[in-house]
């Protein structure tokens, strides 16, 4: 499991800095890593990361990374954060939430409109009453990219954006 989250973020340090071999590199490796995972010998505390819900939501993070250096769209970012989004429980609401601002951002800068609300709609419902410095850095970054997008529907989720942080102050 160890080398799995490694791998995972050196994948995102990679993407980060728009190395996409490398990123895509570590996507594989860590990918490999957690096939090899058993719960046999993963810590009690790791095991609700045993499942390939997190494994999207690593790898998705990493390729999103990649694909905001880049500037471009990803559908393997695309693919990887809705597949964790899809896979996660109600139970794992931050993890949901992150996934979902990171989508939607990616929507939002490619001029997805409808995807990118979608996505942003996901994040908030999954928000509410999290405390989190990394979703709301993302939410920020959210309202960023649907500020850029001037649009009715992009002003009514900036708006709900802005009053979803409020709460959390």
């Amino acid at each position: 499991m160890v080398r799995f989250v490694l791998h995972g973020v050196k994948a995102r340090v990679f993407g980060t800095l728009g190395d996409a071999s490398a990123c895509t590199r570590q996507i594989g490796l860590a990918e490999h890593a957690f096939s090899g995972v058993r719960s046999g010998n993963t810590p009690d505390w790791m095991a609700s990361f045993l499942c390939e819900a997190h494994v999207a939501s690593v790898t998705g993070q990493a390729a999103y990374a990649l694909a905001r250096a880049t500037n471009e769209f990803s559908c393997d970012a695309h693919d990887r954060l809705a597949g964790a989004i899809a896979a996660f429980d109600e139970s794992r609401a931050r993890a949901v939430a992150l996934c979902s601002t990171r989508l939607a951002a990616l929507h939002l800068r490619a001029g997805n409109l409808d995807d990118g609300i979608h996505a942003a709609r996901t994040a908030l419902d999954a928000a509410p009453g999290l405390r989190s410095a990394r979703i709301t850095r993302d939410l920020v970054a959210v309202r960023s990219a649907a500020d850029q997008r001037p649009h009715d529907s992009t002003r009514e989720l900036s708006t709900q954006i802005t009053d979803a942080l409020a709460l959390t102050v």
